[in-house]
């Protein structure tokens, strides 16, 4: 069997990034990369993804960012009107009916906790003072931070 691996997600109806940690890394209490990433766009092969990842590598934790309604910016306003966030929330379910199914202990991170009010360009440059060879798309910036967060190292 495969050594044991957490998997921490950023989901997002515009793409969601995936960071999958080796467990005793993770729990070493010292900031180390994901040992695989990605950036997926389409509901159905994320979730297809997701699963086939969980069987294939023994994931025993899955931390997730839960949805979260961001009615300060304009930005955050728009995505409510157009039912984006009640998207967002099924899918978060989705996945983690699917991890549960699997015996994956899930756990739902609060926006706030772990990242509160920083922008994209403020994680990334936290979270690259941490790795500083690490490189990525978009969405798996928020999915390694959440990861770093989950250790102690954000």
């Amino acid at each position: 069997m495969n050594p044991r691996s957490i998997i921490s997600i950023d989901p997002g109806t515009a793409g969601t990034g995936i960071a999958i940690w080796k467990y005793t890394d993770f729990y070493l209490g010292k900031p180390c990369e994901p040992y695989m990433w990605s950036v997926m766009y389409n509901e159905f092969k994320i979730l297809y993804a997701i699963e086939k990842l969980v069987e294939r590598l023994n994931i025993a934790e899955a931390y997730i960012e839960n949805a979260a309604y961001m009615g300060t910016s304009a930005k955050g306003i728009m995505v409510a009107r157009k039912g984006f966030l009640i998207r967002l929330a099924s899918f978060i379910g989705k996945v983690e009916h699917i991890l549960q199914r699997h015996g994956v202990k899930v756990e739902l991170v609060s926006v706030m906790d772990w990242k509160g009010t920083m922008s994209k360009e403020a994680v990334i440059k936290r979270i690259s003072k941490r790795l500083p060879d690490f490189q990525a798309e978009s969405h798996v910036w928020d999915a390694v931070g959440i990861g770093l967060y989950k250790m102690g190292a954000f």
